[in-house]
């Protein structure tokens, strides 16, 4: 899943800045959840399939499927969960957040 959070997150940065800017209509915030899972149905893990059944990659391609299926059963359960902590960290609340945490920690010394 880290693989796929870290680009899917960056892709996300990208559509959220130019929906802040106004080039894009839609808030990304609201579709990402339906778009990944799509796109994960559709095209992830259909590609897997067939590079298993064609035997591409050797037994990578089992490998490659297995993680397309865990990585769309962690997006089903917390899908909506990972949007909101992107747009929070999108915004640079996540590190504020950690930065509050450490200041109260070291204050208790």
């Amino acid at each position: 899943m880290q693989v796929y959070k870290k680009w899917s997150e960056r892709k996300f940065f990208e559509s959220y800045a130019s929906f802040q800017k106004g080039t894009i209509k839609v808030d990304p915030s609201l579709t990402w959840f339906v778009v990944e899972m799509r796109h994960l149905d559709e095209h992830i893990i259909p590609l897997c399939k067939e590079m298993q059944r064609l035997g591409c990659f050797g037994n990578s391609a089992d490998e490659y499927l297995a993680l397309a299926m865990d990585n769309k059963a962690q997006l089903s359960r917390a899908g909506p969960d990972i949007v909101r902590k992107m747009v929070d960290r999108y915004h640079g609340r996540e590190e504020d957040k950690n930065k509050m945490t450490q200041r109260v920690s070291l204050s208790a010394y």
